[in-house]
């Protein structure tokens, strides 16, 4: 009995949702966790954003700020 591509796509998509099940748990991480880790990247691009509307004030040009996640 063959598939149709539909139905391939379909099981592909279940097993890629397993797997990262899987990894999620093996990792312990949860939904609270990633929520908690974009709210610290949100803070993070608020004081950066911060920093650099203050030394633009200041009369400093030419900011650059590397931010590697």
């Amino acid at each position: 009995m063959e598939m149709s591509s539909i139905n391939q796509q379909n099981l592909s998509s279940v097993q890629q949702a397993l797997s990262t099940a899987v990894l999620d748990q093996s990792m312990n991480r949860s939904a609270a966790a990633v929520s908690r880790l974009f709210q610290g990247m949100e803070e993070l691009q608020r004081e950066n954003s911060e920093l650099i509307n203050r030394a633009d004030g200041q009369g400093h040009r030419g900011v650059i700020v590397d931010v590697c996640v």
